[in-house]
């Protein structure tokens, strides 16, 4: 594979931070009893802001792929 660009690495890196973001907030609302007692409208908000936040990254992993393709 040739040297990523910049860009790319950028990409891989905003990859991670926003994965240990998501796996942090997944805990948060799956495990935390501090989310059962938010109320019902931030429990909403929060479940549409993970949502919004994995389409995110699978758009991250799908360029990433084709950086590793070589096709971007």
């Amino acid at each position: 594979m040739k040297e990523l660009q910049p860009h790319q690495k950028r990409v891989i890196k905003e990859h991670s931070e926003l994965k240990l973001r998501v796996d942090a907030l997944n805990t948060f609302i799956t495990s935390n009893p501090t989310f059962a007692e938010l109320c019902e409208g931030e429990q909403g908000l929060l479940k549409a802001q993970f949502k919004a936040m994995k389409i995110y990254l699978v758009a991250l992993d799908f360029r990433i792929q084709l950086f590793q393709r070589g096709d971007l």
